[in-house]
């Protein structure tokens, strides 16, 4: 162990003095070397099991840090900076791969890059503008679709029946939905190519996907929504209590999971929930961001009955926590399995244990069919169209929609269909 400590001792003192990678005659070419994320500063030593494997640790509440061999360069070219992610041992092999990527970058003409330079800078100007899901979900997408076949051609070069010849063996495969999600990253980073005057007419633009569906609204009946709830109560409170709320207030399923004890104002004659924030998850990863627009940042009207349900589980959570001689933090998360209310519920285990326990509901009959929270949503949306006891300005700001005429395209389209339906029933005599 003291030969690792005066090892990382030496790399640290020659990271301070970390030469400029490249030839004296071009000195604009630097190299910045940067530590493992979340190892802290350069001189600082990194966290390691007995086995001498590094240490991963995660800091309180929902922002994780990990400790990893990975080293990050940023390349600054006449300027312009170009980042690169190394995995090394050691600083003096990371300099070596630094150098190799260095000759790659200066190799290419940046005036007309390959797709796969000019999408990390793209991503690198939406850093900081977008989600971490929207990031990662492109960035997933990019690999696994466009990189393979298009990733080392230069972007003058890439037109219309190149981008055809990735997407003709997905179109039989996906629905229209799917294959805008795999264009989406393509389209976008040409457009920055646009707009960065490399190329002039965005060849992307021109790929035809076809008409897609509208998007079919499917309610949760109220019944079965009372059995999945009763079911997942007995295993978990939380969860299930966060499902009733749903059903209440017709939340996405992040801004449900993403309500604080400070955001429900439970006293006086008018009780009411603010919404302002958002729960991502994207595989293991898990975070806060805004809510998806800015319609989303909103206030929701909570009947009597609902503020003295929440009083009731705020006891019950307060309860919880003295059983194992804790408190429940008073910024803690009002649906949480920790017993201070710390972190969240990951929006991913909602879905998950919805379907689980109404998968098994529907195979024994005791409900009609598999569900998932965000059927609750159109549950609350459907019901307060049929009410008219809102008009659509009013029902598209509890739902958080940016524009009233999603709920007259969706939902009000649903009740007609719905009411149609029962009054067609009705004429023939069969109970609705």
């Amino acid at each position: 162990m003291t030969q690792n400590n005066n090892d990382t001792a030496a790399e640290a003192s020659a990271q301070e003095e970390a030469p400029a990678v490249g030839t004296p005659e071009n000195p604009v070419v630097k190299v910045h070397p940067r530590r493992p994320y979340g190892s802290g500063s350069l001189d600082n030593e990194v966290a390691r099991n007995e086995d001498g494997s590094i240490k991963t640790t995660v800091k309180k509440g929902v922002h994780h840090a990990v400790y990893t061999d990975k080293w990050v360069y940023r390349i600054r070219i006449d300027g312009k900076r170009i980042k690169r992610h190394i995995r090394s041992t050691s600083y003096s092999d990371a300099n070596l791969q630094a150098a190799a990527i260095l000759h790659e970058v200066k190799a290419e003409d940046p005036s007309n890059p390959t797709l796969t330079t000019a999408f990390n800078s793209w991503q690198e100007t939406i850093e900081g503008d977008h989600s971490p899901t929207y990031i990662l979900k492109n960035q997933d997408i990019f690999k696994a679709v466009w990189e393979p076949k298009l990733g080392s051609k230069r972007v003058r070069d890439i037109g219309f029946a190149d981008i055809n010849a990735v997407l003709a063996p997905l179109r039989p495969l996906l629905a229209v939905s799917s294959l805008r999600r795999y264009l989406s990253p393509l389209r976008t980073a040409l457009e920055h190519c646009v707009d960065e005057e490399i190329i002039e007419v965005n060849p992307a633009s021109k790929v035809k996907l076809g008409k897609q569906k509208k998007t079919k609204v499917k309610p949760m009946r109220r019944g079965d929504q009372n059995v999945v709830m009763a079911t997942m109560a007995k295993t978990d409170p939380a969860m299930a209590e966060l499902l009733w709320f749903i059903g209440k207030t017709g939340l996405r399923r992040g801004e449900a999971c993403g309500i604080k004890w400070t955001d429900l104002k439970l006293d006086g004659a008018k009780p009411y929930v603010i919404v302002q924030r958002n729960i991502w998850q994207y595989n293991k990863l898990i975070g806060e961001k805004d809510t998806k627009t800015e319609a989303g940042m909103r206030i929701i009207p909570l009947g009597p009955n609902m503020a003295i349900r929440l009083k009731a589980w705020r006891k019950w959570c307060e309860g919880r926590a003295a059983a194992l001689e804790m408190y429940v933090e008073e910024n803690g998360f009002a649906f949480s399995r920790s017993p201070a209310c710390e972190t969240p519920i990951k929006p991913n285990w909602v879905t998950d244990k919805v379907a689980i326990i109404s998968g098994k509901l529907a195979e024994n009959g005791t409900i009609e069919r598999s569900v998932n929270p965000h059927m609750l949503r159109h549950t609350v949306a459907t019901e307060l169209v049929a009410s008219n006891e809102h008009d659509v300005v009013a029902i598209a700001q509890i739902l958080g929609h940016s524009r009233p005429s999603i709920v007259l395209d969706i939902y009000a389209q649903a009740v007609v269909k719905e009411e149609a339906m029962a009054a067609s029933l009705d004429a023939l005599g069969h109970d609705v």
